[in-house]
């Protein structure tokens, strides 16, 4: 994103770390098919409107952090390089998240964290992340990652992509960090030249918490079909362009004439999404233009398991189903409330996660026998219900059921 415009990123962002970097020497070890030579890596920038795809998301590689950049108090961008030089060694949408593996506590964690930046920068990616006192994936990038220490990701994936083929305008609406899809989006539209009305609808606090500040301005003045509405909660009055005030029905109306036909991308906290779905519910937006990225916190998976313990001790529940591993020859009985992935945990089967809330995909697996219910299904497509996938951070049973993991 700092770049994507011919702009210098900020000169005042600085690495902080307390932790040595992981070895460089040897950091394309885990997938030599992805970057082990230049020779194999693509110096192509990617064409967003021809539609690439990323490598399949089993693929591991380790990217180098080439730059760390303070966007605001609490917020970082870290920009990730090939490790030996040339272009990163996958192409992505705009939209789009890569899934990190992190050292921290007692066995590695993974998280999610959306690209910031345009794929048409074909040589680095950025991810931007606020720090957030109880996740433990954003304490270790912001107090322990520093410039060249290398990173280990999976390839991209993600449904929240824009592209510019779907519609031939968008309206992207954001809370906080919710704006990071929201810039990628952007700047790979004003890259490419695509001439559609982009309205960049974006909630926070005060002008200290807004994210991007200076590339959007940048953005804006550049391209005429941007149109960039910044409503600030604890602002005295308008200024600076900016609007004091919350997003309400009405300045979605006044700001995006005819809004009720427009393709609309909306991320944020879920209180934040809720209130905004239903304004436009009210302005008479189909929910099936309504496309949204959930990124409010996870529950820890210890707590729902403290959760589950205290409610098998205190409350009668009837005989559980059981949830059969196909794959792992694995059979046990749902815990009340309890998840397939939660289940395959404690069994230690391996279904691969990231997000737990239903919007990544990532824990897709195939439902052989049985049914479930999900309370969110946003990380599966007409195809993936079609063909029997189902989310297991999200899928629940009293029944018997068979997954293929």
């Amino acid at each position: 994103v700092k770049s994507s415009d011919g702009g210098d990123p900020p000169s005042n962002s600085q690495a902080t770390s307390v932790r040595p970097a992981t070895a460089s020497a040897e950091c394309c070890e885990d997938s030599t098919d992805m970057c082990a030579t230049e020779e194999d890596q693509s110096t192509d920038q990617p064409d967003i409107s021809k539609g690439l795809l990323p490598l399949a998301k089993k693929k591991l590689c380790r990217l180098r952090v080439a730059q760390i950049y303070q966007e605001t108090v609490d917020v970082k961008t870290f920009r990730l390089v090939a490790c030996h030089g040339g272009g990163i060694p996958f192409s992505y949408l705009p939209g789009q998240f890569l899934t990190l593996t992190m050292p921290t506590g007692d066995k590695p964690i993974r998280r999610s964290y959306t690209m910031s930046s345009s794929p048409t920068q074909g040589y680095y990616c950025e991810i931007t992340v606020k720090r957030e006192e109880q996740g433990a994936g954003s304490r270790y990038l912001h107090d322990a990652v520093k410039v060249n220490d290398t990173l280990e990701v999976q390839a991209p994936s993600g449904k929240f992509v824009f592209t510019g083929k779907e519609a031939d305008s968008i309206v992207l609406i954001s809370g906080g960090v919710g704006i990071t899809p929201m810039m990628s989006i952007t700047s790979a539209l004003t890259d490419m030249g695509w001439n559609g009305d982009i309205y960049f609808i974006a909630a926070c606090r005060d002008p200290e918490h807004l994210i991007f500040q200076s590339e959007l301005k940048r953005l804006q003045a550049r391209h005429p079909n941007l149109h960039v509405f910044i409503a600030m909660s604890r602002i005295e009055k308008d200024v600076d362009g900016y609007h004091r005030g919350r997003l309400s029905k009405d300045r979605l109306a006044e700001w995006v004439p005819g809004i009720a036909s427009k393709w609309i991308h909306l991320c944020g906290a879920p209180p934040m999404m809720d209130a905004v779905k239903q304004m436009l519910a009210e302005l008479g937006v189909p929910g099936e233009k309504i496309h949204t990225e959930n990124f409010g916190s996870q529950q820890k998976p210890q707590v729902r398991a403290a959760e589950r313990e205290k409610i098998q001790k205190t409350t009668p529940v009837e005989k559980a189903g059981t949830v059969t591993f196909q794959k792992s020859d694995t059979s046990t009985e749902f815990m009340p409330d309890e998840t397939v992935l939660e289940a395959s945990e404690r069994v230690d089967v391996n279904i691969d996660y990231s997000c737990r809330t239903g919007s990544c995909g990532v824990c897709r697996v195939k439902l052989l026998s049985g049914s479930v219910t999900m309370e969110v299904e946003d990380g599966l497509d007409p195809d993936d219900k079609a063909n029997g996938m189902i989310l297991a951070c999200q899928a629940k049973s009293t029944g018997n059921v068979e997954v293929d993991a």
